[in-house]
């Protein structure tokens, strides 16, 4: 795990979350970052800040697809009120627009030309 609740307030200047909330996003948050640097940081690549500010910035998207869900009913794509039409999402189009999300934000702070994220030896 790249980032602390300190590093969130006080780096990244986040808002969003209270410190309960951190446990819940850390390692999935993490885990996208190793998915995206080939498991360097893993390794021993040094943590520097654009490193925990990705983890911020994923970790405060993730929150942020989360309560969004939580205002809207689950899995409505669009309604239509006369003659009363629903359409729905199926989960994976969700859980994708999540995680996409998550990487946009990660994208910001360790951009895919980074070092750490050279797809090559």
């Amino acid at each position: 795990m790249y980032a602390t609740y300190d590093d969130y307030v006080g780096l990244y200047h986040g808002t969003a979350l209270e410190p309960t909330d951190w446990p819940l996003y850390i390692r999935e948050a993490s885990a996208l970052v190793d998915q995206l640097t080939y498991g360097r940081l893993q390794k021993g690549a040094e943590v520097t800040d654009p490193v925990k500010m990705a983890v911020c910035a994923a970790i405060e998207s993730l929150f942020q697809s989360d309560k969004e869900a939580q205002t809207v009913s689950p899995g409505i794509k669009s309604e239509t009120v006369g003659s009363h039409s629903v359409t729905y999402e199926d989960a994976g189009t969700i859980t994708a627009r999540r995680r996409t999300q998550a990487i946009d934000a990660i994208n910001l702070y360790l951009p895919p030309w980074d070092p750490l994220r050279y797809a090559g030896v």
